[in-house]
């Protein structure tokens, strides 16, 4: 038998009513007029725990702030080294994490993006930097999204 990719029933009905919930969330921000709103689309937008140089599930983070004025900043997620087992000497590749949203929602530290950059961290076993960068203003998507 070959093998299939999960469809939607195959899903447990939690994740199946959780990501119902999270799309209506999205769908509702979007305005007739093509702009989003940001203050409904907070509400479905769930932020990550903060940094923590103690590790969490083998992974350190920190965050370094470039630009606080422009929210700029990035987020280091580091896997804990265990005694003989880095086979490239000390040495971790790097991997640099632009996350979606097209300039118009989420951020870097967003739940999703959070465990994703974890998870690379971890199975990959390298160093992830998430680059947190500044959305566009209001009126810019107003702009951008409009169609006379």
């Amino acid at each position: 038998m070959p093998n299939q990719s999960p469809t939607w029933t195959n899903l447990p009905w939690t994740i199946r009513l959780f990501s119902s919930i999270i799309h209506l969330g999205f769908r509702s921000s979007c305005r007739s007029n093509g702009s989003i709103n940001r203050r409904l689309i907070n509400l479905f937008e769930f932020q990550a725990p903060t940094p923590s140089t103690k590790p969490i599930n083998g992974i350190k983070t920190f965050d370094v702030h470039i630009d606080p004025s422009r929210n700029i900043w990035f987020r280091f997620y580091i896997p804990c080294r265990k005694v003989g087992n880095n086979k490239h000497g000390g040495n971790m590749p790097l991997i640099i994490y632009f996350h979606g949203g097209g300039f118009a929602w989420m951020a870097s530290n967003s739940l999703g993006f959070d465990n994703l950059c974890r998870r690379f961290a971890k199975e990959l076993r390298s160093v992830v930097i998430s680059m947190n960068y500044r959305l566009a203003p209001e009126q810019s998507i107003h702009a951008s999204f409009r169609m006379d």
